[in-house]
C-alpha cells in the first residue's frame, strides 16, 4: 500500500504559496516540525513533497522506491541525458 505524506493543500488553485513566498524557511520548518521529514503542499496548482534532512533524502534517492524512468520531460532528458 502506497502511503500518502502528511500536509496540507490550503486554498484551491493558490495552495499555500502566499505562506510559502512570505518566508519560505519559516514555512518549511515549521511543516517539518509538525508533520515530519516528509511532507506535502500545493503550491499553486502543483502538489509539492518536501523531503527535509539527510535520511529522507536518501530515501527518496534509493532507487528500489521511486521509479525515474521517463520522468523528466524529453527536452530535458536531451539536455542533460536521460
Amino acid at each position: 500500500m502506497t502511503q500518502v505524506p502528511p500536509g496540507s493543500l490550503g486554498a484551491p488553485f493558490v495552495g499555500e504559496a502566499l505562506k510559502f513566498l512570505k518566508d519560505p524557511f519559516t514555512f518549511t520548518l515549521e511543516r517539518t516540525r509538525k508533520h515530519g521529514p516528509v511532507w506535502k503542499t500545493k503550491i499553486l496548482k502543483d502538489t509539492t513533497v518536501f523531503f527535509a534532512g539527510p535520511k529522507a533524502f536518501s530515501f527518496f534517492m534509493d532507487e528500489a522506491n521511486f521509479t525515474r524512468e521517463n520522468g523528466s520531460p524529453k527536452f530535458l532528458q536531451e539536455i542533460l541525458d536521460p
